[in-house]
């Protein structure tokens, strides 16, 4: 059986719809494209006229904002600090609604009690770290940390003043006073003369020793400008060592202080 091939002008007319459905698509493309092209050059010409119109200063105002909320983001990202209250830093709500001087004396001396108790409780630390046993080393090795504690001290709350110097007193004038307590209570003075005290000069001056002890103190009594007392004209007459009897003799007599010469 033969096969009908198809007639000469039904391949013709197929072939020319085939070129004529590829031009349409390539038209269609074609326009689109162009179409697109035209819609963004309109577009940014549309941009770049608003920038120009836009003022200066609103354009610059709205380039600063963004850090400014990025800025408010971290403030509002940070935690709250949380206050740490200790007894030693907080005065009792009571002395502030009323005053009554009785109680900021008793506050007042706490608060120089604990501080002196502290430094002793640091010198005696360090004597126990030492087998020497020399308590002028000792005395040198806390004194430029307590000297600038001492200063804030007096700078920040001068009102302790007075309860400091008692406290001061207290301790020189005990029965038997560690002597590097006393070589480091007296340096104290000597470095802040308004904590001195007569009285405590002539508890230490009325032992009847030449030491070390001694001269700390007759050091602190030169540094304050007070005048001799009893005691102090008791130790001169009978001075036998000379490092005692330079101590009446004039600033220029006097050896430089051990935390003086060298900072341990």
């Amino acid at each position: 059986m033969r096969t009908r091939q198809p007639s000469r002008n039904v391949v013709h007319s197929r072939g020319r719809a085939s070129s004529e459905s590829a031009r349409a698509r390539f038209t269609g493309l074609l326009f689109v494209f162009a179409t697109g092209a035209l819609l963004g050059a309109l577009g940014n010409r549309g941009l770049a006229s608003e920038h120009v119109a836009r003022p200066r200063s609103e354009t610059h105002a709205s380039s600063e904002r963004a850090p400014a909320l990025v800025t408010t983001h971290r403030a509002g990202a940070q935690k709250e600090r949380t206050v740490v209250k200790r007894p030693f830093l907080i005065r009792p709500n009571d002395l502030c609604v009323a005053t009554d001087q009785e109680k900021e004396r008793q506050y007042r001396q706490k608060q120089s009690d604990e501080l002196i108790d502290l430094m002793l409780a640091r010198l005696d630390l360090l004597a126990s770290q030492e087998s020497d046993g020399n308590p002028e080393l000792h005395a040198t090795r806390l004194s430029m940390y307590q000297k600038g504690m001492f200063d804030a001290l007096i700078r920040t709350a001068p009102d302790l003043a007075d309860e400091l110097a008692t406290r001061i007193e207290t301790e020189l004038c005990d029965e038997s006073p560690e002597a590097s307590h006393v070589i480091s209570l007296s340096r104290i003075v000597h470095d802040m003369p308004e904590l001195a005290n007569e009285r405590a000069f002539d508890c230490i001056a009325s032992r009847g020793k030449e030491d070390t002890v001694l001269w700390s103190v007759l050091d602190a009594w030169r540094a304050t400008g007070l005048p001799e007392t009893p005691a102090l004209a008791a130790v001169r007459r009978t001075a036998s060592d000379e490092r005692t009897k330079m101590r009446f003799q004039g600033e220029d007599a006097v050896p430089a202080r051990a935390d003086d010469e060298q900072q341990l």
